[in-house]
Order: structure tokens, then C-alpha cells, then sequence
């Protein structure tokens, strides 16, 4: 057998290898070549060639996500204290959850890891219409054994469908829990999305090289400079404003701008306990003039700009100007004035940045510019000239500072690339090398106080990490403070999604600071971002947002109005010059009247012709008054006699209607227009009420409420007739009544201590005082503790008692909590994403308010210094706790952290 290959080689192979070996070595270096240049150009992969994931990835994809090892990852973000926060954002919630729901799944194979276990991942997230995203996975190096039909098998799942693609078999499995994923295997690769179509297409994609990820430069530059992470992110800049136009419903200039300059984004990103971290690089799609010139700009060391950015910041952006002079001379058109009052002495940097507050629908009264001075007594005196040359709009004294505004519009619009112009008629000042410019006198005010009480991020310890950023070789930085954020996300969101978006940032609010250096390196951006976790909780602090002037001292708190239409806030007030303010959320005083009598109690919303338009109401002891939103008189209604508390108003749809407690003690209604309703002409049934009346419906009866001082609690009909007999509450004198629309009853304090519950069927209780002889006792009544059903409060000087209910349904006790001080008044205060509430109080003797939990913990920043009680509210709709009280001349508003 030897002998025969032996021979056969030498006498019928050699020698026809021999003969031809010119043709044939010519041959195998034309095939050789042949397939080198079919590989290089795409046209076929190389034989017998491993096959990367990025094959299957098209590169239209809008984001794509990279894990090189699954298990590990998840267990490093499950460990970090921001998880939940990062879960907020939905398309990140459903792309944890799709994975998640594969890994339980595959845990239960018999196998000491399930095959996802030290694997590489890619996902690709394509657009899925206009409406959502959608995620194609892509797992590399799959057991060749696991076939989707042996992984069925194995799951113990049922294939639902089952087609053919492209020669590929396509499956369809569902999970226990009624999920639904289409799966394929092609090569090592295993393909698997809930939208078999996205799994389609990554075979379309593996039959066509030069579309995908492979071949795409930019996206391979990202690729070789990568370093270890526990997750890679690269967002296609080519896609953003189709992603933009997702989530805002909208087109975004700015974002079709940012498409048209840069092609690739990647983050290789590590999940650290409290930090999120990520570096990356940023490629230039097309030469740009102003991005070239940031690409050559000299490097700015030991940067400055943080000594001159608030604290309560919502965003900042600081841009390296170093080389500008030189950028902007070379450019075709020069704008004057920017030349010959701006440019001179412009120093290296600047920052753009948002306060707050700011209303929802314009952002613009919140922008503010920091710009660095070479020379700042040349500014002054270049803005002095500009001042004589375009106007001199308002010029003041504010707490030392001198505060100017000038008549220009768009004076920094080159510094920003020439299109863009935040600021508007600006108010400036010079603070040491700074000009810091702002659209609202109010907010440059603000800055001036934060930065005299040293309120600059320079100085706060949570922004310590972003500041060395701002300080290191940084070309631009981008800062967000998450919780103040609220209303520039929503701003730019889709208002279908508002309501969601409010739930979910009560839990990303608390990934904070976040940033985004970008350095200028060899004709690209380095990257690098940085996200810290911090324990946002009602011990957090207060900070003061605004402040607003009044001619004289307040004689009740401010109230809050709320818009039920619009949702926005009023903030209504009168001092004691009997003198009527209505504040917008800004505090921004949008009226004054003068009255001449006090209200009698807080004004409030009416829809006075039933077009869903409002109008403000208030009494005084002889009037009714009715004004517009602007603070036109819209009516008033002259009361014969003498009122005793705030008027009533209601509209059970026959129009509007008023009612209020006289002190003949009879009970008079009128319609909108004052005539006298029928049944109320006068009503003598119930006698003077120390409280004002309330209104309630319920089911098919309708309740009209009243409680004098000495207990007797009456329940009308709104013809004037008793619903029921009237119950006599114990105590000598009543403090306060609530109404529990929840428990269906009535519950009441007396300054004795005793306390009564009547429900709507006039079955009634009592709780007696906890001590013996008390006196002046003040009622209070939410749920601060227990089960969920509301507490019973009692004050008695610097004593607090609390009873509530356990879960077994039993009244119990809580420790006696005694105040540093006496309290004149105690009231509950509601927060945000807080399940119990908390107790407000005012005291007197100390000019101070307080708020406490149900074990008296004293929240931090409180006590505060106030004339009398206050109210808290989302003021902004950015979720976030405005606290608002007056002190002296002075209407405050904090912020709650």
C-alpha cells in the first residue's frame, strides 16, 4: 500500500506539478489576490474566518450596546447604588428587562452557567416607527448544541412559529411569562429580538458586508481605541434627530446640526458603586469651521469658571475661547458691535447656563452667561459706550453690585457659532474677571447673592469631581444638576409622555452631578462621563429660590392657586395695608389691589362663566369680589351683613354659587351675579359658623357642611333643607375641622383636647385629650404614621401628641415629641414621592418654622426664619418641593432638597 502512494506520487502527481508549476503558481496567487481584494472591498468574507457580531449590526442603527460579559456586568450595575436611577430612563428599563428575562430563563438549564454567561453581546436599537424603539440582540460564540430548537426543548417552551429567511430558519418561542422572542442561529452567532422583522433584517445585513458596522471607520476607530468597561455605548449621530423626534415629537435644530458635524459617539463605561464612568472618543463627520477651530484651540489650564456657576444650577456648558480672536477675524462676516465692544477684551473661557426657576414654556428668562475678562475696567468702559450708542435700558444698585441692562440683542451669538442667541435685552454686572450676563434682573439678583454668600460650585463638595474636569484641559464641559433639570427634559419631551416622565425622575433625579468633558486630541474629542449618585431625601436642606418685595408685612400666609387647566401656579398674598398681590410661580408680582378691608380667608380659583377660563374670588366682611387673571374687577357683591369667615364657592351645574356665614347668624347663597338664591334668602337653620362651609358629593347626595365654635356640626341640602339631624361635638371651643373624603366623615379638635369623628351617616366617636386640663390646644390631622389612614395631631405649647392606627387597626400612642419652643400653630405638610407626610409648624415667640417626621426629626435647614405659617408645592412642575412663607417685607420661596 506504501509502496502504491510512493509510486503514484512520483510518477503521476510530481511530475504534473513539475511541468506546470509556473501556470499554477500563477494561478494561486491570481486566486489568492482575487480573494484578498474580494474580502478588502466587501464583497464575501474571508474562508473559514471567525464571524464578529458587528456583522449582523447595520449601520443604521441608531445606538448599539456592547457587553463582553453579561453576567458580570449585570451583577456589577445590580451592586451600584444609581441602578434604579439609570431604570428610570424606559428605553434602558426595556432593554435590562429583555436580557434579564433570557438570563432567568437560561439560569434554569442544567448547566453550572447559562450560555449568556461570559459572552459577548451586541444590541442594536433600531427606531420601530415613530412611536418606540426596538432591540435586536446579538450573542456571539452561542453553543452550536443549543439550537433554538434544542434550547426550547431544554426551557421547556413552545415554538409558536417557525419560518424561513434567506436559507436561515427563524423561530418563534414563547417564555412562561407569555413573552414572545423570535430567534435564529446563523454561524456562531445567536440572533434573537420580540420583532421578527429586526431579526430579518440582521440577516439581510449579514448577506450585505458593506453595510454593516464592519466597514464603517469611525465606528472601528471607536472599536480599536477601547478600553476595559463593563459596557460599551455608541450612538449614531447620523440617527439623532430621528431618536430626537422620538422623544419630542418634534424637529430640533440644534440636533439636525450635531448630525450633520459628527458621525460616531462611544462610551466605554464602568459601573462603580456610587459613580458612573465613561470615556469614549467623538468623531467630526464633515469639516466645520467652528469645530475645527475648538479642535486647534490652545489647551486651557486651571480653568476658573466654577468660582463663577451656582450651585442651583440646572445646566452649565463652559467652552475653551482661547484662540477665538484669531478663529473670528478669519471669518467673511464680522459683527460690529461684537468687534468693537466684546472681542477686545474677551477673555479664555465662557459658560452658558440655565438657573432656575423657569417656566415650562419659556426658558429663555433663566439663561445666563459667564464670560472671562483680560481686562475688566476696558469692558466697562467699552459697555459703557455701547450703552450710549444702542441704549441704557435700566440701571440699579443691588446689595453693592452695580446691575445694567442693555438694549442689544444677540451681542454674544458669535461666541456660540453665530446662530445661536440666548441672551435678549441681557441685564450684566462685573464681578472680579467675570462679565456675568442674564435675561431676568431677577435672576442676575439671585447669582449676586449666591455669590456673595459663596454658593458657586466651587464650593460645594458634591461638585468637587466635575470642577477637576473643569479644570483639566477641557474644550468644552457639559454639567447637568439632575434634580433642577426637570423642566429642561420636559421642554423638549413629547407631552404625551409628561405624566410618565414625572413618575420616573422622581428616581433618576438622584443621579447627580452628571458631566461631559470633551478634549480636543489629534482631530477628534476625547470623552469622558461622569455620573454620581446622591441620597436625595427630605433632609436634604432648604435653598432660597427667589424672594419678592411688599409694602408692608403680611396678614395671613400666602396661598397657593393652582390653575386646574393649565396646572400652573399663583401665589396670592395680602399685607397689612390691606393691599391684594398675585404672584406668577417666578415670583414675578403680575398685580396689586388695594381693598381696604382684610379677606377672611385665602382667595380662590372659580370658573365664573363655565368655559373652563378662571377667575380669582376672595370676601372681605362686606364684599364678594370676582377678578380676572390680569386683575380686572369682574364683579363684586355687596354682603347687607357683616361676614364671619371665607366665602363658599361652588357649581353643581347650574352655575356658580356662593355662600357664606353672616354674622346675624343666618347663612346667605347668591348666585354669580349676587341675586339671592332660593333656600339661603336668608337660611337661620344653622346659626353662626366659626368655620366656613364645605361642600361634598357623594354618590347621589350632595352635603353642604357647616361647624360653629361651640360643636354643632350641621349637614344641608343645597335647597336649604337638613340632610340629617345636627350632632353636637364635645369641647368648649373648637380649634379646627377636617374633611376625610377617603374615610367618608368629619373629625374635629377642641382647644381641650377632645376630639370628635362623625361619618356622613351621623354615626360619631370621641378620642379624649391625652392629659387633664389642657388648654389652647391645636388639631392636626393627616397620616404621618401607622396604616394609611389619616393620624390625630394635638398641640399644646412645645408638646406635640400624635395617635394613629397600626396595622391591626388599633389607636396607639406615639412618643410625646416636645419642641425647642412654643408653636402657635401646626399644619401637614405633603412632599414629593413620600408616602407619609410630614408635620409644618410655626412659632411665634421665635419667628421661626419648623417641619418635623413622625419619629420628630427636625428636617435639615429648618428651623427657618418666617412671620407665620407656609405651604409646599411642586411651584414648577419639575418635581421638586418649593417651600413659600413670608418674613417681613419679604415673600420667600425655597427650594425642599
Amino acid at each position: 500500500m506504501q509502496a502504491g502512494l510512493v509510486r503514484l506520487w512520483w510518477v503521476n502527481i510530481y511530475p504534473f506539478f513539475y511541468w506546470f508549476r509556473l501556470p499554477l503558481a500563477a494561478s494561486s496567487l491570481f486566486l489568492a489576490l482575487c480573494i484578498f481584494t474580494g474580502v478588502q472591498l466587501g464583497w464575501f468574507r474571508a474562508p473559514f474566518s471567525s464571524l464578529s457580531p458587528l456583522a449582523a449590526v447595520p449601520s443604521s442603527s441608531s445606538v448599539v450596546i456592547e457587553i463582553r460579559d453579561w453576567e458580570n456586568s449585570q451583577n456589577r450595575l445590580q451592586a451600584a447604588q444609581y441602578a434604579d436611577a439609570l431604570k428610570a430612563i424606559g428605553a434602558s428599563e426595556h432593554w435590562v428587562d429583555e436580557l434579564a428575562l433570557w438570563q432567568k430563563e437560561l439560569a434554569r438549564l442544567k448547566r453550572d452557567k447559562h450560555p449568556f454567561a461570559k459572552k459577548q453581546i451586541f444590541t442594536a436599537v433600531q427606531l420601530n416607527g415613530a412611536q418606540s424603539l426596538s432591540y435586536l440582540h446579538i450573542a456571539a460564540q452561542f453553543p452550536k448544541e443549543l439550537r433554538p430548537t434544542q434550547l426550547a426543548a431544554q426551557l421547556k417552551v413552545p415554538i409558536t412559529d417557525k419560518h424561513s429567511y434567506r436559507g436561515s430558519q427563524i423561530y418563534q418561542l414563547e417564555l412562561p411569562d407569555g413573552e414572545r422572542f423570535s430567534l435564529c442561529q446563523y454561524r456562531s452567532l445567536l440572533l434573537f429580538s420580540r420583532e421578527s422583522a429586526l431579526v430579518e433584517a440582521a440577516l439581510e445585513q449579514l448577506g450585505s458586508i458593506r453595510s454593516s458596522l464592519s466597514w464603517e471607520q469611525d465606528f472601528l476607530a471607536l472599536q480599536d481605541n477601547r478600553s476595559d468597561s463593563d459596557l460599551s455605548f455608541y450612538i449614531n449621530f447620523q440617527n439623532l434627530p430621528l431618536l430626537a423626534n422620538l422623544l419630542s415629537g418634534q424637529s430640533l435644530p440644534f440636533v439636525e446640526g450635531l448630525a450633520n458635524d459628527f458621525s460616531w459617539q462611544g462610551f466605554d463605561c464602568r459601573f462603580q458603586e456610587q459613580h458612573l464612568v465613561g470615556s469614549g472618543q467623538l468623531y467630526l463627520a464633515q469639516k466645520d469651521d467652528y469645530w475645527s477651530y475648538l479642535l486647534n484651540a490652545p489647551s486651557n489650564e486651571n480653568s476658573q469658571i466654577a468660582a463663577y456657576l451656582p450651585e442651583q444650577l440646572a445646566f452649565a456648558l463652559t467652552v475653551n475661547i482661547s484662540a477665538f480672536g484669531d478663529y473670528y477675524r478669519q471669518q467673511k462676516e464680522l459683527d460690529p458691535d461684537f468687534s468693537r465692544y466684546i472681542l477686545p477684551y474677551l477673555g479664555r473661557e465662557l459658560a452658558f447656563f440655565m438657573q432656575e426657576p423657569a417656566q415650562e414654556e419659556d426658558l429663555q428668562p433663566a439663561y445666563a452667561v459667564a464670560l472671562a475678562l483680560q481686562n475688566p475696567l476696558e469692558a466697562k468702559e467699552k459697555l459703557k459706550k455701547l450703552e450710549g450708542e444702542k441704549g441704557l435700558l435700566d440701571s440699579m444698585q443691588y446689595q453693592g453690585a452695580e446691575i445694567r441692562r442693555l438694549a442689544k440683542n444677540g451681542l454674544l451669538s458669535p461666541l456660540f457659532g453665530g446662530e445661536f442667541a440666548p441672551l435678549q435685552t441681557p441685564y450684566y454686572l462685573i464681578a472680579d474677571n467675570y462679565l456675568i450676563l442674564a435675561n431676568s434682573r431677577r435672576q442676575l439678583e439671585r447669582w449676586w447673592e449666591q455669590y456673595q454668600n459663596k454658593k458657586m460650585l466651587v464650593h460645594n463638595p458634591v461638585f468637587k469631581g466635575q470642577v477637576e474636569q473643569m479644570k483639566n484641559r477641557s474644550t468644552l464641559y457639559f454639567l447637568i444638576n439632575t434634580p433642577n433639570a426637570a423642566l429642561l427634559f420636559k421642554k423638549f419631551l413629547r407631552k404625551d409622555w409628561r405624566d410618565a416622565f414625572d413618575q420616573r425622575f422622581l428616581a433618576f433625579r438622584s443621579l447627580y452631578p452628571m458631566g461631559l468633558q470633551l478634549t480636543a486630541h489629534k482631530g477628534h474629542f476625547l470623552s469622558t462621563f461622569s455620573a454620581a449618585t446622591q441620597a436625595l431625601q427630605e433632609q436634604a436642606g432648604a435653598e432660597l429660590l427667589w424672594r419678592a418685595a411688599l409694602d408692608s408685612s403680611l396678614l395671613m400666609p400666602p396661598s397657593l392657586l393652582q390653575n386646574p387647566k393649565t396646572g400652573s401656579y399663583f401665589i396670592a398674598a395680602q399685607d397689612k395695608a390691606k393691599r391684594l398681590y398675585l404672584f406668577n410661580n417666578a415670583g414675578e408680582l403680575l398685580w396689586k389691589k388695594a381693598l381696604g378691608e382684610q379677606l377672611l380667608g385665602p382667595p380662590q380659583l372659580v370658573d365664573y362663566y363655565s368655559n373652563g377660563n378662571y377667575q380669582l374670588a376672595a370676601n372681605t366682611k362686606s364684599k364678594i369680589y370676582i377678578w380676572e387673571e390680569d386683575g380686572e374687577l369682574l364683579k363684586d357683591i355687596p354682603l347687607v351683613i357683616r361676614a364671619l369667615n371665607a366665602v363658599m364657592s361652588v357649581d353643581y351645574g347650574r352655575g356658580l354659587r356662593f355662600f357664606v356665614s353672616a354674622a346675624d347668624k343666618n347663612i346667605y347663597g347668591f348666585d354669580k351675579f349676587g341675586k339671592p338664591l332660593e333656600g339661603w334668602n336668608p337660611n337661620s337653620k344653622m346659626g353662626a359658623l366659626r368655620f366656613p362651609l364645605r361642600y361634598l358629593e357623594k354618590g347621589e347626595k350632595d352635603y353642604i357642611l357647616g361647624m360653629s365654635g361651640s360643636g354643632q356640626l350641621y349637614f344641608m341640602k343645597r335647597n336649604g333643607d337638613r340632610r340629617m339631624p345636627t350632632k353636637s361635638f364635645k369641647g368648649y371651643y373648637l380649634d379646627n375641622f377636617y374633611l376625610d373624603l377617603e374615610q367618608e366623615r368629619i373629625v374635629a379638635g377642641a382647644t381641650n383636647g377632645q376630639i370628635e369623628v362623625c361619618n356622613l351617616q351621623g354615626k360619631k366617636f370621641g378620642i379624649p385629650p391625652p392629659e387633664k386640663n389642657m388648654k389652647g390646644v391645636q388639631f392636626a390631622y393627616a397620616d404621618l404614621l401607622g396604616d394609611l389612614r389619616p393620624d390625630f395631631m394635638r398641640l399644646m405649647g412645645q408638646k406635640l401628641y400624635i395617635h394613629y392606627y397600626d396595622t391591626a387597626q388599633s389607636l396607639q400612642a406615639a412618643p410625646v415629641y416636645e419642641y425647642e419652643a412654643p408653636q402657635t400653630d401646626i399644619f401637614p405638610i405633603r412632599l414629593l414621592a413620600q408616602e407619609k407626610a410630614l408635620l409644618g409648624s410655626y412659632s411665634a415667640t421665635k419667628g421661626q418654622i419648623y417641619l418635623i417626621d413622625a419619629a420628630g426629626k427636625l428636617q435639615k435647614g429648618f428651623p427657618l426664619a418666617a412671620d407665620g405659617p407656609f405651604v409646599v408645592a411642586d411651584l414648577f412642575d419639575d418635581n421638586n418641593n418649593v417651600l413659600l412663607c413670608s418674613q417681613g417685607k419679604e415673600l420667600k420661596a425655597y427650594k425642599l432638597r
